[in-house]
């Protein structure tokens, strides 16, 4: 049992040592802790930041929020509000997962923007039988609906809302389940193992 307990407690993630964070906004939530106004500052520039990312793949795929930015007075005022109200998290997450469907598209289609449904329809069924998760599929629709509201693609004009698109996507979702089997939850600490822990951390 002391030999489980050790184990267990060796395999607990360990402290974050002072000056490593595992994201930007970690960083800027410690480094401004106690100042409210600094903090929300810095984590203004952080949203910023990924607002201008996401405008940056609008003008590459030179979608109509781009073309319409160009008869404004300043455009590039006009791309930094295209996220809307989005919060900074969902920007940043979309921008990164579109990162790696721009690069599938170049490498398998040598374009940065789907033509049409096919590409996206491919891209989707390459990730399934590369034995992709469950909510791999969903991920690149998200992504590509994100981006093609984001760039103010008609309604009409939105592949992410076609029938192929959806119908493909419910159907890799019910099989890419069937095939993950029951969902197995963790085994449970016994409770001699328990006892042997709070006995062992006391003694510590």
């Amino acid at each position: 049992v002391v030999d489980e307990v050790v184990g267990a407690r060796a395999s607990q993630p360990k402290p974050k040592k002072k000056g490593h964070w595992r994201t930007k906004r970690e960083k800027i939530a410690t480094i401004f802790e106690g100042d409210p106004a600094q903090r929300a500052k810095a984590e203004l520039a952080e949203a910023l930041r990924w607002t201008l990312e996401l405008a940056s793949i609008i003008e590459e795929a030179g979608l109509p929020r781009w073309v319409m930015a160009q008869g404004c007075l300043d455009p590039a005022a006009s791309m930094r509000r295209c996220a809307g109200a989005a919060r900074p998290k969902t920007i940043r997450l979309r921008v990164r997962q579109w990162r790696k469907i721009r690069f599938w598209l170049l490498q398998a289609h040598g374009v940065v923007w789907p033509k049409g449904p096919v590409q996206i329809l491919d891209h989707m069924e390459d990730a399934v039988a590369g034995g992709c998760a469950r909510t791999f599929p969903s991920s690149i629709v998200g992504a590509l609906s994100f981006m093609e509201t984001a760039g103010e693609v008609l309604d009409e004009m939105r592949i992410s809302s076609t029938h192929v698109v959806r119908t493909t996507l419910s159907s890799m979702e019910a099989s890419l389940q069937a095939s993950a089997g029951p969902t197995k939850k963790a085994p449970g600490y016994r409770t001699t193992m328990i006892a042997s822990l709070e006995l062992y951390v006391l003694d510590v």
